[in-house]
């Protein structure tokens, strides 16, 4: 039991980093299109400001890492249930369970901050779609790594 709460705890910082990451990349990919430039030294410090920044740094009230684990420990309890009914292969479950629960995440986002996508990463579909395959790693890697008596 503490093996597995332990790993939810590090999917969901691998998972928040790799989504933050996104993130970052989606911002630099659009000033990199401005014509800005775009030095190795900008994304590093982009990369670990917006780390910071997202998970306590002062940016938003609640730290990134919490509102992605609160929704991946919703993801994961769902599939959990779903599994005593359905027979699929656990790991294909936690997977699935782990990108709908981020891709519903990004697109109810907006009805909470006056149709705004907050993240810049979630602002196009491509972005999103993104985010959710993130999602599904994170679910992957819980999914293969849990327990077997605790699937």
């Amino acid at each position: 039991m503490l093996r597995n709460c332990f790993l939810f705890v590090l999917v969901g910082v691998m998972t928040t980093a790799l989504f933050v990451a996104q993130t970052t990349w989606s911002n630099l990919l659009w000033l990199y299109e401005m014509q800005m430039p775009i030095t190795g030294k900008i994304i590093i410090t982009t990369m670990i400001s917006d780390l910071m920044g997202l998970n306590g740094g002062g940016v938003l009230p609640i730290p990134m890492v919490a509102i992605i684990s609160a929704v991946l420990l919703i993801a994961f309890a769902v599939a959990r249930i779903l599994l005593i009914w359905i027979m699929i292969n656990p790991v294909l479950l936690y997977s699935i369970g782990g990108a709908a629960g981020i891709w519903t995440f990004v697109f109810l986002m907006p009805f909470f901050f006056f149709d705004v996508d907050v993240m810049a990463g979630a602002r196009t579909a491509l972005g999103k779609l993104v985010l959710a395959f993130i999602g599904g790693i994170g679910g992957y890697l819980f999914g293969s790594n849990l327990t077997r008596s605790e699937s």
